[in-house]
């Protein structure tokens, strides 16, 4: 392999530098049983941010080690993130309109006001 598609190939493995995401709360995952929703005890993050493209991402990770344990893209007109109005818990539903999939989630924290306007 000649010094040019070495460097190459170590640029495009090289850590991409840190960058803060568009948003970012503690928060846990829930299962749908098919007719209530469970807590899975994992720790997590819920992050939103753009990748290298610009696209949306919405994904939860790890909170130990921040490794994405799910991942999608999101489009504003594709993709609701909305709070479950049937419980007083701070419970929060990803749904794809187009597939109709729906993720669950738990916010481990109160949401600033700011927040609360994103996640309606």
């Amino acid at each position: 392999m000649d010094q040019s598609m070495q460097q190459l190939i170590q640029q495009m493995t090289q850590a991409a530098p840190a960058h803060k995401p568009l948003v970012e709360f503690k928060a846990g995952r829930m299962d749908w049983d098919g007719r209530m929703v469970k807590p899975d005890r994992k720790k997590g993050l819920i992050r939103v941010d753009k990748d290298q493209h610009g696209m949306t991402t919405f994904s939860f990770v790890d909170a130990d080690t921040h490794n994405q344990i799910e991942s999608f893209y999101v489009f504003p007109d594709e993709a609701k993130f909305e709070k479950v109005h049937q419980t007083k818990d701070r419970v929060y539903l990803l749904e794809m309109r187009e597939t109709k999939q729906r993720y669950f989630y738990w916010m481990q924290v109160s949401l600033s006001l700011s927040y609360r306007d994103v996640c309606v």
